[in-house]
């Protein structure tokens, strides 16, 4: 993908600069002829990065369009949802509770 600076992908790893040199500043002078480039464009007022706004939407249809798009899941899925959720805290519960207990066991033995 083309970043908004870049007008052609960049060069594959063995090749440097958009001549085929491999001077350190041969991919200096297309960066700086994109920046000028950028620059002209800002100042003209048509700028090839950045388009005028669009008239801004009304946020009310926006948000009942949202709204619209909501999906409620069907009681036999709520319920298996929490079915599992509740039997997965309930059995971390007990297996924290279990390895208390061991410590707690370990530590009266070891320290009297």
């Amino acid at each position: 993908m083309l970043s908004p600076l870049q007008s052609t992908p960049p060069a594959p790893a063995g090749q440097a600069g958009a001549s085929g040199a491999g001077g350190a500043g041969g991919g200096d002078e297309t960066l700086n002829e994109r920046l000028a480039a950028l620059k002209q464009g800002a100042q003209s007022g048509d700028s090839p990065v950045v388009a005028p706004p669009a008239a801004a939407p009304n946020i009310f249809a926006a948000t009942a369009e949202e709204a619209r798009q909501i999906t409620v899941p069907s009681l036999p899925a709520v319920l298996g949802s929490t079915a599992v959720v509740l039997g997965i805290v309930a059995a971390s519960t007990l297996s924290i509770l279990g390895v208390n207990a061991l410590l707690s066991e370990a530590a009266s033995f070891l320290f009297g």
